[in-house]
């Protein structure tokens, strides 16, 4: 874990009053990634970036596959 903390020093103010003792993993949901999003548009849809809810959704279908 040192090894990961240490990878991160642009990140030093967040993390130096962070002392773990233990690292805990849980198991990811089963999540759908190429399943589009709620009704309505995604937040990030209206930012104007260049990823997109649909871009997103084939970028996750060529990887699943």
């Amino acid at each position: 874990m040192a090894q990961a903390i240490a990878a991160h020093r642009s990140q030093a103010a967040v993390i130096d009053g962070w002392c773990p003792q233990a690292e805990r993993w849980r198991p990811a949901p089963a999540y759908d990634f190429t399943a589009p999003p709620p009704p309505g548009a995604s937040l990030y849809d209206g930012f104007g970036w260049s990823i997109t809810a649909a871009r997103w959704r084939g970028l996750a279908e060529a990887v699943a596959a």
